[in-house]
């Protein structure tokens, strides 16, 4: 029973694993994906991991589908089908995507439709919360891992070698490595663990509001070329400072840096000016944050260029500060690894499941 389990998880993580590479990689969601707004409550919230077949023979009016519509992948149901194309709807929305602006889905435009049982979507509730942030980096750094699988390939071609060159290393009983080596496998796994974390770090807050004649009447909708405000809130939930720089766009307008301690939060107030035309809209406020390791109004400037170069320049100041450690640390040697055939197995055969 419980090596069935462990075996279903393993082949749960690996099959989401690939294909979230494979959707960066192909620009669009593969077999899963995940819920980011709570259009659709109740039927799917924030953060729903839901699965998606890629191939489907007919749509039907209370579908929920995954398609690509101005700029973005959204998950809505099939409000009904009219020439030309498909009009959809959020389950949790007042008026249909078509109505808010939107242009019509089209067939070619859709990645997928949710795999539904007793006409509900299989889903695991709040996953998505925990892989979004692996789901974007792999999305927004096709080539980083397009750059991983070559290497990794290559490391199987160059080491993986023929069947003499894999028995005399398992032959072996020891591996030596020099000082210089431990310092360049210890400098790239620090490297790539703080670009890892710097870039998951930088994302979009968003903020929805109507535009219409009626606005005022609630508190999401406003006037045509009104000037409002929205409060967003930013918090640091983990065990050290960091630094917080935040950066409008479109028709928002804040820009602001600060320094949050752990368990504190920050209310920002943004400055909106409506369109005139009335629709529904959506405005995304950069938000990004970095290790202490710059000056905040360094960091600060260096993100007015770009979000991604204080995540470059912390990098560097590590790879600096390691380089004149280990350039001091005085006689360089040899450091050797004992390893005993079958060791590992014999290890292993204590922590198999029964």
């Amino acid at each position: 029973m419980r090596r069935g389990l462990a075996l279903i998880i393993s082949i749960s993580i690996l099959v989401f694993s690939f294909s979230t590479v494979l959707g960066a990689l192909m620009n669009r969601p593969v077999f899963v994906s995940y819920i980011t707004s709570n259009s659709m409550e109740p039927t799917l919230s924030k953060g729903d991991l839901i699965f998606m077949t890629p191939v489907f023979f007919s749509l039907e009016k209370g579908d929920i589908i995954v398609f690509y519509s101005n700029g973005e992948w959204v998950c809505h149901r099939i409000f009904s089908e009219i020439s030309g194309g498909y009009i959809t709807k959020g389950d949790n929305n007042i008026a249909t995507d078509q109505q808010s602006g939107k242009d019509l889905v089209k067939r070619e435009f859709i990645a997928g439709k949710v795999i539904t049982f007793l006409d509900r979507p299989v889903k695991i509730p709040q996953v998505g919360n925990y892989v979004s942030e692996v789901s974007e980096f792999a999305w927004n750094h096709k080539t980083l891992m397009v750059a991983v699988f070559f290497l990794a390939g290559l490391a199987e071609i160059m080491l993986g070698g023929d069947k003499k060159r894999r028995k005399k290393r398992r032959s072996r009983k020891s591996l030596r490595l020099h000082s210089d080596q431990v310092f360049l496998i210890l400098t790239f796994s620090l490297l790539l663990l703080t670009t890892f974390s710097g870039t998951i770090w930088i994302g979009n807050e968003k903020i929805q509001y109507g535009v219409t004649s009626a606005g005022g009447l609630r508190e999401e909708w406003v006037l045509p070329g009104q000037v409002f405000q929205r409060n967003l809130t930013v918090s640091n939930n983990l065990h050290y400072p960091m630094i917080y720089a935040v950066k409008g766009g479109g028709n928002s307008a804040i820009d602001e840096y600060f320094v949050l301690w752990p368990g504190e939060s920050k209310t920002l107030t943004v400055t909106i000016k409506a369109p005139i035309e009335t629709r529904l809209y959506e405005e995304k406020i950069l938000v990004a944050k970095y290790f202490p390791l710059l000056p905040p109004e360094i960091a600060y400037r260096l993100f007015s260029i770009n979000e991604y170069i204080p995540v470059l320049m912390i990098d560097l100041e590590i790879l600096a500060v390691l380089t004149i450690i280990h350039m001091f640390s005085g006689e360089k040697k040899y450091y050797r690894i004992r390893m005993q055939p079958g060791l590992f197995k014999r290890k292993m055969r204590n922590f198999q499941l029964k």
